[in-house]
């Protein structure tokens, strides 16, 4: 059943139903796009190359548009509990999720900024103004775990941000401090 829970827990579910999303489908996109496309996977040194970006996105939303429509919801909206219906209740035919899909990236890097706006202004997202989202009832332990995995998400990105910064104040060129970042990872990069 279809619960309604604070706007704050909402948005926080939806934002970890986005960063599981963007993981899994950009770790796969990359790895797909290795095998099938391995000289337009590039990275110039800050950004990806424009074809690894278009790439990547086009395989997002392919990935999330099959997975609602087969499953009912992505890997990330699965484990939040989300579920995006139209307005009479029924799963989102493939053009409505693959529309939805593209406006929520485009309508601000991956729905981040219409959901912050969402929160702020207690309105709809602009990409969801022709539809549902309705937020399951979660058990103590898939709470536990939502909340676990969005605080955990939340503190590496402001850890990842931070680390960043402390690099690029050392470094004032930023393709430096990246190439620093990936080679402590361990992973190939380029100065």
């Amino acid at each position: 059943p279809a619960t309604h829970p604070s706007p704050m827990a909402c948005t926080g579910r939806r934002m970890l139903a986005k960063l599981v999303d963007m993981t899994l489908f950009g770790a796969l996109s990359l790895v797909v796009g290795r095998l099938l496309i391995p000289e337009q996977m590039s990275w110039g040194g800050l950004v990806p190359a424009f074809g690894t970006t278009l790439w990547a996105l086009g395989f997002f939303v392919a990935a999330d548009t099959v997975c609602a429509r087969l499953f009912g919801a992505s890997p990330g909206e699965f484990l939040a509990g989300v579920r995006v219906v139209d307005v009479d209740g029924a799963r989102l035919t493939w053009s409505a999720r693959q529309d939805r899909t593209t406006d929520a990236l485009v309508d601000g890097t991956i729905g981040a900024i219409g959901l912050l706006r969402a929160l702020i202004q207690g309105k709809p997202a602009s990409y969801d103004r022709d539809w549902r989202v309705l937020f399951l009832s979660l058990g103590g332990a898939q709470r536990a775990v939502v909340g676990l995995l969005t605080v955990a998400s939340l503190a590496l990105l402001l850890a990842a941000g931070l680390w960043l910064t402390v690099v690029k104040a050392v470094d004032t060129d930023a393709r430096v401090a990246v190439s620093k970042v990936l080679r402590h990872l361990g992973l190939p990069a380029r100065a």
